[in-house]
């Protein structure tokens, strides 16, 4: 039987914050995510940390993308900070509540000085089955059509791993499966992706995988290098080709002198060892 104890740390929200709560219209996503930052942060008596995708799944048991798309809302909002100006990414709760956005399913209004939000009730084409709704309807799902250009793009753009890219097929099914459109982002990640340390090193995912879940997203910035050292124009990776050795003859030059009685001294030992060598195979 689970016996929570304040004493066992708790988390000091003003009652202006909860009183904004009361209008805030939120996903059931975005409040999980949204608890995360709180006990992340205020929990610990702090106005911001670092905490990870992972972490958020972790935590939360939601899917990577559901996190990514969650934190992005909140981050549009207003209702989310996020500092990645640094080498590590930060979030934060923004407790100033005149600055929250209303979700865009939502119009403005307001009650005094307090904007707060109201639904916006429009008929659903289920309510009105007229033909005309029905029709709009099918043209707009007639309006997808996948480009094989964009996909070649995408593939030409994927760093190899052991000099392959393998799962063409997967990927091409898995683009025309899920109607993708996004594709301006989905080239600047794997850019990013393919100029990042780890596929550098030879360790990129399988197309497949960065594509599932969302991960490519986590791409649409570069990656941060740990020092000016770790980029792509300082890094060398395992793949690369050895400089080549220069077999060419040592150059003299007109000015250098030699010791001629040495040099005529290493001939001779050298034909006297010839000499010998000669002798003990005949013997043999």
């Amino acid at each position: 039987m689970a016996s929570p104890q304040k004493e066992n740390g708790h988390i000091d929200i003003a009652h202006e914050i909860a009183e904004a709560f009361y209008k805030l219209q939120l996903s059931g996503n975005e409040w999980r995510i949204l608890w995360v930052i709180f006990r992340q942060t205020y929990g610990w008596h702090k106005k911001t940390d670092r905490i990870s995708v992972t972490q958020f799944q972790q935590r939360t048991n939601l899917k990577r993308r559901h996190v990514s798309r969650a934190l992005k809302d909140l981050i549009d909002r207003y209702i989310v900070t996020k500092n990645d100006t640094t080498f590590i990414t930060t979030y934060g709760f923004n407790k100033d509540y005149s600055k929250w956005l209303p979700s865009p399913k939502m119009a403005d209004v307001k009650i005094g000085d307090t904007p707060v939000s109201k639904l916006v009730t429009e008929a659903s084409p289920k309510m009105v089955p007229t033909k005309e709704t029905k029709e709009t309807i099918q043209k707009k799902k007639d309006i997808y059509v996948f480009s094989p250009e964009l996909f070649e793009t995408f593939w030409m753009k994927y760093p190899a791993r052991n000099r392959k890219v393998l799962g063409k097929p997967k990927c091409l099914k898995y683009f025309k499966s899920c109607k993708f459109t996004d594709w301006e982002s989905l080239i600047k990640a794997t850019e990013n992706y393919c100029n990042s340390k780890t596929a550098m090193d030879g360790f990129a995912k399988d197309p497949i995988n960065f594509l599932k879940e969302d991960y490519w997203r986590d791409w649409i910035e570069p990656e941060k290098p740990d020092s000016i050292f770790d980029t792509p124009e300082h890094h060398t990776s395992i793949f690369d080709t050895p400089p080549s050795i220069s077999h060419e003859e040592p150059k003299y030059y007109e000015h250098e002198t030699y010791d001629q009685e040495k040099i005529d001294a290493v001939h001779s030992l050298v034909a006297d060892i010839e000499k010998k060598i000669t002798g003990i195979q005949n013997k043999i």
